[in-house]
């Protein structure tokens, strides 16, 4: 959040921001993400979570972190919104109006308030943006204007039949190897963005191919161009 408002501080006309994890492996171009987030026309790509009523996200919504001068048991009253929590939502793309709309707006600043002292905070804030009605490029309006959610960036739990054959995880999560190229090579045909979670320092022959691939990819359409 300190990041975000000292972005609205910078000259540079920045349209969209994109917040990420460390560990995360591009699937994609610089380029091509600008080009993708120009089809977005200033809607937002934040996944969708799910409805904090349910027993396992209200229970995580009324865990209190444990915080330097945090308060009594009786952290407040919940906006009178529905709460939702995704853990991906922290890996979004998000406008520039929606980015002023989650620093400003009365709304945001309840919730954001009521968060400062709950566990995995950060996995209810931008997801449950997203939903109201009036956030600049939320969730209605990305439908409305007849876009699908774009894959931006997915982490695969535990080992599998056809990934995570080293077997390696963090957090439950899947870091992948070179043994599971062919794996991150579908997930790139099917239009992922990022890919988390990667360590460089673990496998850095996963970066490498996919540059290498990308590269390739890059000056066959510049031959195409061409032609």
């Amino acid at each position: 959040m300190s990041c975000l408002s000292e972005l609205l501080t910078v000259t540079t006309p920045w349209k969209y921001v994109l917040t990420l994890h460390s560990p995360e492996l591009p699937l994609i171009t610089n380029r091509d993400i600008v080009k993708k987030l120009v089809e977005l026309k200033g809607n937002n790509i934040v996944a969708e979570g799910i409805n904090a009523a349910t027993g396992y996200a209200h229970k995580w919504l009324m865990k209190k972190k444990v915080v330097p001068g945090s308060p009594p048991e009786n952290i407040g009253p919940l906006p009178n919104f529905t709460i939702y929590k995704s853990a991906e939502s922290i890996n979004s793309a998000l406008s520039r109006d929606f980015v002023e709309y989650a620093l400003t707006d009365s709304k945001a600043i309840a919730l954001r308030k009521r968060l400062q002292y709950t566990r995995s905070a950060e996995e209810f804030f931008f997801a449950t943006l997203n939903k109201l009605k009036d956030a600049p490029g939320n969730r209605m309006k990305l439908k409305a204007a007849g876009l699908a959610m774009p894959r931006f960036s997915q982490r695969f739990w535990g080992a599998r039949r056809n990934g995570c054959l080293e077997r390696y995880l963090r957090h439950k999560i899947c870091i992948v190897s070179a043994s599971d190229l062919p794996f991150i090579l579908n997930q790139m045909k099917k239009g992922l963005w990022f890919y988390n979670k990667y360590l460089i320092d673990y496998d850095y022959v996963v970066n490498d191919c996919i540059q290498l691939l990308l590269l390739f990819v890059y000056k066959q359409e510049c031959h195409y161009n061409e032609e």
